[in-house]
């Protein structure tokens, strides 16, 4: 029989000094990430300071600081892990063998990580330019851009995350890079128009406008369509006030037009109207009193929700509240009836039905305006009038319903 005595207590005494010895490099090592962070933290933030100081582009500074920030907490982890008994080579070592495992899994983020590089160096946009990413229905105000992504901020107050690799392979347009944008307005106008009236009048208004350079303004005849003469009108305006310029321009012609007896482009009621109007003159804006809007470069038919967004742009461009924008707008009542007949067209098409029609037009003159139109549902002709009271309204309103009635059409 063997007989063989183990010493415990030196046993125990050798791990136990072990133990304690990884206790005390883990507890060093957490220091170490703990302290690192920190102090990364501060240097990030003091290289932003200088950066700042030094006013260089802000995309360059946030790029930068991501950058430095991922380095540095690199460098504490890697001081970390060595203090817990890991050598330096074997780490180098480690990450040699593991470089092309990883760099076919993050081959996405090292292309946003190039692709922002590329930004930088290039610099197609700055923070604070209004961009768009062609293809993508992508745009908006660039609100920061880091390592990986860059974020847009829209019209409408969301943010649009894009990788940098996106970006950097993409047909930008930006919006702002210039100091000033050249306005290009399109405007259908009849064939019986007064072409040098029109002309005088148009330049009238755009020189009343925030434009840049006056004598560049231009105003042609741009096409002849089958229902319009396409007036064009050209002009330079500053970047920070394009959109509200164009909208103002495109109003107050709109009423100078009114003014001189202009005829300009109507259609028949309808958004299907409306857009084959304009698709067939190149117009980009059209729509219809009942605030069905189109912009042809966004839809086909009316949109509410694009509407809101378009006068949101404008009350940010303008930076005044809607209500003082609006009020130059005067609102005129309307009384609409809905006429059952027993026949639509007839009863819309007769000889003393519009008659009627035409005395009221004349009546109210420049001041308001009355429409016929057949329901598209049911047996039904809708009468409307627009007038500067109520009362007005009413009268000329049942004056039609009255001559439908004397014709036997009403049902």
């Amino acid at each position: 029989m063997i007989a063989s005595s183990v010493n415990w207590n030196v046993v125990l005494n050798h791990y136990t000094d072990q133990i304690l010895d990884f206790a005390l490099n883990i507890l060093v090592a957490l220091i170490i990430v703990g302290v690192g962070f920190k102090l990364s933290k501060w240097l990030v933030s003091l290289f932003r300071k200088g950066m700042e100081k030094r006013k260089v582009d802000l995309g360059v500074v946030t790029f930068s600081c991501s950058f430095l920030k991922i380095a540095l907490r690199c460098i504490v982890i890697f001081m970390a892990v060595e203090r817990l008994g890991v050598k330096g080579t074997s780490i180098v070592a480690l990450f040699g063998s593991a470089g092309v495992a990883v760099g076919l899994a993050l081959q996405g983020s090292l292309s946003n990580i190039a692709g922002g590089v590329l930004l930088l160096i290039l610099k197609p946009f700055q923070v604070g330019d209004y961009i768009v990413v062609d293809g993508t229905g992508c745009e908006g105000e660039v609100a920061s851009m880091d390592i990986f992504y860059t974020k847009l901020k829209t019209v409408d107050n969301r943010v649009i995350v894009i990788p940098n690799g996106t970006l950097s392979n993409s047909n930008l347009i930006n919006n702002t890079k210039q100091d000033s944008r050249l306005i290009d307005l399109k405007i259908g106008i009849a064939y019986d128009s007064d072409i040098q009236k029109v002309k005088e009048t148009m330049l009238g208004v755009a020189k009343k406008e925030h434009m840049t350079q006056d004598e560049n303004i231009q105003v042609f005849v741009s096409d002849l369509a089958d229902s319009s003469v396409i007036m064009g009108l050209r002009a330079w305006v500053s970047t920070e006030v394009y959109v509200s310029t164009k909208w103002s321009l495109l109003e107050h012609i709109k009423d100078a037009f009114d003014r001189e007896g202009i005829a300009y482009v109507k259609t028949a009621v309808g958004d299907k109207y409306v857009h084959e109007n304009m698709a067939a003159t190149g117009h980009c804006l059209g729509g219809e009193q009942s605030g069905h809007i189109i912009f042809s470069k966004h839809a086909t038919t009316g949109d509410g929700i694009l509407t809101s967004l378009k006068v949101m742009e404008v009350v940010l461009e303008k930076k005044q509240p809607l209500d003082k924008l609006a009020s130059e707008v005067e609102i005129y009542p309307q009384v609409l009836k809905n006429v059952r007949v027993k026949d639509k067209k007839t009863a819309q098409d007769d000889e003393a039905v519009q008659a009627e029609v035409a005395r009221v037009t004349r009546s109210l003159g420049s001041d308001g305006r009355i429409l016929l139109r057949q329901s598209g549902t049911e047996p039904v002709v809708r009468v409307m009038v627009e007038a500067p009271d109520i009362q007005t309204c009413e009268t000329y309103v049942d004056q039609v319903i009255q001559v439908m009635k004397d014709r036997g059409h009403c049902i």
